[in-house]
């Protein structure tokens, strides 16, 4: 009997043992491509899990515009043979996802890819879709969803671009504005080719964008947005470019939405003819900065006044060849032509010869039109100041004020009179 007790003592222990070593096992979900995690360790079918604190999920349907939100993926097949499709990216697009508690208020996530707090510590979605063995085309598909171990699915939806119609009102460029450099590679000689590119995404327009259930919006520019249902949608462009453009009519094809439209663009000869200034004159050391560059031949910095130009009061007068002279008080005030604002583009030579008692002619550039100021840096007028003594009662019209001791390595306070 004795013999028969320490066998099923034993056999007990022995179980519990077993028992305590499989619970320990930390669960690890199927990797959706085929059972094998990213040790390359095949994984056992059958998945041990515990009852989730998730009680129950519910989740709108995702909806995605066909050729929208994706991007060009692929991999190579058993046959070596590389494989592409277009892989949609819903995570970031707006679903309401609410979470159930059996011990806490539902959480809301506002997509897939949202995290939420959870006894003490931050929780996402695990998700995983088929879109690598069955790319996804125009209808509703699933992703599986596991959070806490609690497992669901979410519907996405690929739908057609619900943009009916787009309008834009031609672009106009001139020439030598709205520039930067750019380049593209030349497969025939391996080599980068540069060129002189136009910007012209960030020029004011007026553009309507027609949706299927009637509704309108509309945008300033190719860089702006259009709000639907949720959603911040933007233009993208394309054009040929690369053949340098010279004054005339061109076409680019932008996109919204996965919806096609022709975009016109006219560069235009520059409409400037003349522009005039009234020359402007500085005393010497006022309307200037101190400005600083370095001398490598000394090893120092030199420092100089740098004079303000553009902000300087005088009379500009700008001409152009169909329409009317348009004048503003300063080169630093914007020249309104054809429903567009020019700014004044300035440089000058005094980082490399400081300025001094003397004449100068910085260079200037309005809508591609370039012109000289004259500026007149003179002696003051002034040859002395009298002044009669001041005289303030003690501890009145002060102020406490400061300034930080490098030294001492703090603020120093002191008492000032005004």
């Amino acid at each position: 009997m004795k013999k028969i007790l320490c066998l099923v003592i034993c056999c007990v222990m022995i179980f519990s043992i077993v028992c305590s070593t499989v619970s320990a096992v930390p669960y690890t979900a199927k990797p959706a491509d085929g059972g094998v995690n990213d040790g390359g360790i095949e994984l056992p079918e059958i998945q041990l899990k515990q009852n989730s604190v998730v009680t129950n999920v519910t989740a709108e349907r995702i909806r995605s515009i066909e050729g929208y939100n994706c991007y060009a993926d692929g991999y190579y097949d058993e046959h070596g043979d590389y494989v592409e499709y277009n892989y949609y990216d819903y995570r970031y697009i707006s679903a309401k996802i609410t979470l159930y508690f059996a011990d806490r208020d539902p959480v809301i996530l506002d997509y897939l890819a949202d995290w939420f707090y959870y006894e003490n510590d931050y929780y996402s979605l695990n998700i995983s879709d088929d879109q690598k063995q069955n790319p996804w085309g125009i209808g509703v598909h699933t992703v599986n969803c596991s959070v806490l171990d609690y497992d669901f699915t979410v519907e996405v939806e690929i739908i057609k671009t619900p943009v009916t119609g787009v309008t834009i009102e031609p672009l106009t460029v001139i020439r030598g504005t709205n520039m930067s450099v750019d380049s593209y590679y030349d497969e025939s000689t391996g080599d980068y080719i540069e060129y002189m590119r136009y910007n012209y995404s960030d020029c004011e327009t007026k553009i309507t964008v027609t949706f299927d259930d009637g509704s309108v919006q509309t945008a300033k520019s190719l860089n702006g947005s259009v709000y639907y249902k949720g959603e911040y949608y933007n233009f993208s462009v394309e054009d040929d470019q690369k053949d340098q453009w010279v004054p005339g009519d061109y076409f680019a094809t932008a996109t919204i939405a996965n919806y096609e439209f022709p975009v016109e663009i006219h560069i235009a000869e520059q409409p400037v003819t003349a522009v005039t200034v009234k020359p402007v004159s500085i005393v010497k050391g006022t309307h200037c900065y101190t400005s600083s560059y370095y001398d490598y031949d000394t090893g120092e910095f030199v420092y100089y006044d740098h004079y303000d130009v553009t902000g300087l009061e005088t009379e500009v007068t700008v001409y152009f060849n169909d329409a009317d002279p348009v004048t503003v008080n300063s080169l630093n005030s914007p020249v309104y032509y054809k429903g567009v604002y020019y700014s004044f583009e300035y440089k000058d030579d005094q980082y490399y010869t400081p300025w001094d008692i003397g004449v100068y002619n910085p260079a200037f550039t309005l809508a591609g039109y370039m012109f000289n100021a004259e500026v007149n840096i003179i002696e003051s007028h002034v040859t002395n100041v009298e002044t009669e003594r001041l005289q303030i009662i003690k501890d009145t019209n002060t102020q406490q004020t400061g300034y930080y001791d490098d030294d001492l390595g703090q603020y120093v306070y002191y008492t000032r009179y005004n």
